[in-house]
Order: C-alpha cells, then sequence, then structure tokens
C-alpha cells in the first residue's frame, strides 16, 4: 500500500506541473529524482545506473537517435503539408471525428522507422535483486 501512495504522489506532482505549464522534461526529471527519494535509492545505485545507462548502454543512443530522427521526419512532414493532406484525405472516407483523430497516429505508425529496430535493452533482463535492493515479497 505504501507504495502506491508514493506512485500517487508522484503522479498528482506530474499532473500539477503538467497543468502550470511546466515544460515536460523537467517535469519527468523532478518526478525521477522525487521517485528515487521516496524510495531512497543511494545515490551511488543512481550514478551506476546512469552510468550504465549512458555510456555502456548503446540502446541509448539508439533511442535518442530514433527518437530524434523521428522528430525531424515529422518536421519535414509538417513544412511539405503532407500531414495537411493526409488529414484532408483522411477526412473524405472517415466521417467521425473520433475515428479521425485515432486514424492519423495509426496511419503514421505504419511508416517504417528505427523504432522497430528497437530491442529491450540488456538491463532489462537482470534477474530480482540485481539491482543492489532486495527483491521484496510484494514484487509480481
Amino acid at each position: 500500500m505504501a507504495d502506491l501512495v508514493r506512485i500517487l504522489v508522484i503522479l498528482v506532482l506530474f499532473v500539477v506541473l503538467v497543468r502550470k505549464k511546466v515544460q515536460a522534461g523537467l517535469v519527468l526529471l523532478l518526478g525521477s529524482f522525487l521517485l528515487a527519494l521516496l524510495y531512497l535509492m543511494p545515490a551511488r545505485l543512481v550514478l551506476l545506473d546512469l552510468e550504465e545507462a549512458l555510456v555502456k548502454n548503446p540502446e541509448t543512443l539508439k533511442i535518442v537517435l530514433a527518437l530524434t530522427a523521428i522528430r525531424g521526419f515529422e518536421l519535414v512532414l509538417r513544412e511539405k503539408e503532407v500531414l495537411e493532406r493526409m488529414m484532408s484525405a483522411a477526412r473524405g472516407f472517415l466521417k467521425g471525428k473520433r475515428a479521425l483523430i485515432v486514424s492519423m497516429p495509426l496511419l503514421i505508425g505504419t511508416i517504417p522507422s528505427m523504432e522497430a529496430r528497437i530491442s529491450p535493452p540488456r538491463w532489462w533482463k537482470r534477474p530480482p535483486g540485481a539491482w543492489g535492493c532486495r527483491p521484496s515479497s510484494a514484487d509480481f
């Protein structure tokens, strides 16, 4: 139950900060620091995880590059007004607003991207207790 309260505190913080129009990156950073603080994660483990994620894990760089490429692709589509033409075409055969709103992410999601090549990082498959914490009986 204590874990649920901790997570709810962070969720409430997210909602409050987003409603106050704080930048999303800053909200996520503050949330991650609060999460580490609420779970009393030792600074040494935070630094080790940060080092592994940024230096030792090539998947991090792949994800950053993929997201950057996707953002660049979206900007090109907007600049060339391709997205507007896609919306106009979709409006022709989708009559409901809800269907139109749902269709665009689905349509854009069918475009091949580097994102499809990304698999879970190696650290994801660590056995329980490998994070420097002891396994809890509450773990699923």
